[in-house]
């Protein structure tokens, strides 16, 4: 009994130490983007021809988190995928492991498509559709919470759907899941 309640909270302090380390790998990089975050922000606005509008003072700073946040996901997914492949390593086979290890880039460049994806072709085919839904009808004027938001609501989801396959592709080659079945 003894000897597995240590076995358990080893586990637990193994996870724990994974957790830290992708926490911390999440801040960094979302400091280092906060201080890119204007150049970000006016690049993303660069082709809506208007400024956009705040409605209180710490708007602007909260679109540059939302900034920030979305640039350290997108850091720290290959970081949190290998802290998760060293907490599960131990449990894989040989062929396990070197099949999990290799989906570990894909994840981050599947990421990023689904990203692009999001804001190259389906961003601008919304926005136009809704811009003319409105048009005559209502003045439009865009706030940086909302515009960054709709954008982030609609790009971000995609940036996870796009690493599905490589999840499934995952799961597959270490028995979790079966095609057949």
């Amino acid at each position: 009994m003894k000897n597995n309640e240590m076995h358990v909270f080893s586990h637990l302090e193994e996870m724990r130490k994974r957790i830290v380390i992708t926490l911390v790998a999440f801040l960094v990089a979302m400091i280092a983007a906060f201080l890119y975050a204007k150049p970000i922000y006016n690049w993303l606005v660069r082709d809506l021809g208007d400024k956009l509008t705040i409605l209180g003072p710490t708007d602007i700073l909260w679109v540059y988190v939302m900034i920030s946040g979305v640039f350290a996901i997108a850091v720290t997914i290959p970081v949190a995928a290998t802290q998760a492949w060293h907490f599960v390593k131990p449990a894989l086979k040989e062929e396990e492991r070197r099949a999990a290890l290799g989906y570990i880039p894909a994840l981050a460049v599947l990421f990023a498509a689904g990203i692009g994806f999001g804001y190259f072709v389906l961003f601008p085919m919304v926005l136009s559709f809704l811009k003319n839904m409105a048009a005559g009808q209502v003045n439009t004027l865009y706030t940086a919470d909302k515009y960054f938001g709709f954008m982030l609501n609609l790009t971000l989801p995609f940036g996870f759907l796009f690493e599905m396959p490589v999840v499934v592709m995952f799961l597959t080659k270490i028995g979790v899941l079966n095609p057949v079945r």
